[in-house]
């Protein structure tokens, strides 16, 4: 699946890729409104995770990936809000209201909650909203996180005494 993840933290883009990466996604990375509008324009994304600021995080009145998020060029595309200053009143306007079938956001992500959180909102997203007709990629991944989890419960204690 194709991810477009847009945040103009250089640092904090990279390492977050990396992360959607090793757990199988395809991500393309924006550090600019400019750049995620473009990689939108050209198609083939699945997903969009935007940075509610991606112009200037020092300007409070910054909301441009808000404002694309919920721009009807692309409510098709599922999108997840990732930000480092959550409040309230964008929560609310990230995950409401409901325009053909879709929200401007299916989740939103505060920066401080961890590469995890972020993975987990994805996969959610991709479990619920499989943007592609016919595609398996998410149903896999999740089989995959589920079968490394079984796996885990059912590794042997050691300190257990095996029957005789």
């Amino acid at each position: 699946m194709n991810v477009l993840f847009a945040d103009n933290d250089a640092f904090f883009l990279t390492t977050r890729a990396e992360f959607l990466e090793k757990a199988g996604y395809q991500v393309w990375q924006a550090p600019s409104l400019a750049e995620a509008k473009r990689l939108l324009q050209e198609g083939h994304i699945h997903l969009a995770i935007l940075d509610i600021r991606l112009e200037n995080d020092d300007d409070e009145k910054d909301v441009s990936g808000l404002t694309l998020a919920k721009d009807p060029a692309y409510r098709s595309i599922p999108k997840i809000i990732l930000t480092g200053f959550p409040s309230y009143e964008h929560v609310r306007e990230a995950l409401g209201p409901v325009l053909d079938g879709l929200p401007p956001a299916l989740d939103f992500v505060s920066k401080a909650e961890g590469p995890e959180r972020l993975i987990d909102a994805v996969t959610r997203v991709f479990a619920h909203h499989n943007p592609v007709p016919g595609a398996h990629c998410s149903k896999k991944i999740v089989a995959k996180k589920r079968k490394m989890r079984r796996q885990k419960k059912a590794k042997p204690n050691p300190r257990r005494k095996k029957p005789a």
